[in-house]
């Protein structure tokens, strides 16, 4: 009986391991994550505190923009499949929600920028050294969760 209660026991436990090895990490949770890491990183690394306050400042608009972009990109493809799927769209109907998107994107491309660079000129050379690491993870996360929105 002992033997019997074991080999249930290392078979329940056997597949809870399974299942949290193969449940893949969502894109937006690896943003998530990201953005976390990207500040406590900050934290450690960031001697100055009025330095600091202003760096996280520039993370969190960075956040802001980064995330109104995945918004846009994931909202934009829905409104592509919907015109595609309908047989009667116009051909303008295209051409303006691409150059509306075009548009929008160019806007927060250029925010993006002058938040990156006021990012690094807020820290040292060193600083960014291991900050620079975080935010390129970061950007490999919305890449990654943008085109998870094509799938």
């Amino acid at each position: 009986m002992y033997r019997v209660l074991c080999l249930a026991g290392l078979a329940a436990v056997s597949l809870l391991l399974a299942s949290c090895v193969e449940r893949k990490i969502s894109a937006a949770d690896q943003l998530e994550a990201g953005f976390a890491q990207l500040r406590s990183t900050a934290r450690s690394v960031v001697t100055d505190p009025a330095r600091l306050d202003t760096y996280l400042e520039h993370s969190h608009s960075l956040e802001s923009v980064l995330r109104s972009f995945e918004r846009d990109a994931t909202g934009f493809v829905q409104q592509l499949r919907s015109a595609f799927t309908d047989y009667d769209t116009e051909q303008d109907r295209l051409r303006n929600l691409t150059a509306e998107f075009r548009d929008r994107q160019r806007r927060a491309q250029h925010r993006f920028v002058e938040l990156h660079l006021a990012m690094a000129r807020t820290v040292t050379p060193e600083e960014w050294q291991s900050l620079s690491k975080q935010e390129q993870a970061i950007l490999a996360a919305l890449f990654d969760s943008t085109t998870e929105a094509l799938r």
